[in-house]
């Protein structure tokens, strides 16, 4: 079977729809996030395995990275915190560091065996409820968890909650200066 490119699947969904249009959906209300989540992700699974879960996950990420992008949310991507590595910081690993209660860790579990970057994540976000899984499996964690097979409480609402956690903790999205 040929290697398949889950960020190439999900770009090409997002000018299927329109990347213009889809951004600007999404700025004018964030909850349109969990319709054009749950689309794009129908629609790109319909090129993937069942059973691909790696790509499944991948195509998870891709699309969350375009969604923070476009709705300007602060975040670091790919990135660790001494030796652990970390998918998704928010808004910071600064304000995870400065203060912990301020910042969510969203790990992506594509495996059974990835569940150790749950364990690893706890290391350096001690509140469970902020550390965030997305997998297609399930997962024995204490952690909120984002399913993408209808285990947990849907993927496609993980903006919605992002911001409302954002809101909570009085922390605003990235100001584009106009000129």
């Amino acid at each position: 079977m040929p290697l398949i490119d889950a960020k190439e699947i999900v770009y090409a969904e997002i000018e299927n729809i329109g990347k213009d249009r889809l951004k600007m959906d999404l700025i004018a209300d964030a909850s349109a996030s969990k319709r054009y989540i749950s689309e794009i992700l129908r629609q790109c699974f319909l090129n993937i395995d069942e059973g691909d879960y790696k790509t499944q996950g991948d195509v998870c990420e891709a699309l969350l990275h375009f969604i923070l992008t476009a709705l300007s949310i602060p975040s670091d991507r790919k990135t660790a915190v001494g030796r652990i590595q970390l998918d998704i910081v928010i808004p910071s690993v600064k304000e995870l560091k400065k203060d912990c209660s301020k910042a969510i860790v969203i790990q992506f579990i594509r495996r059974s065996s990835d569940q150790s970057l749950l364990a690893d994540a706890h290391e350096v976000q001690p509140d469970w409820l902020k550390i965030w899984a997305v997998s297609t499996l399930p997962l024995n964690f204490r952690c909120k968890a984002y399913s993408v097979s209808g285990i947990h409480p849907s993927f496609s609402s993980i903006i919605v909650d992002v911001q409302s956690f954002l809101a909570q903790k009085g922390i605003r999205g990235l100001k584009i200066l106009g000129g």
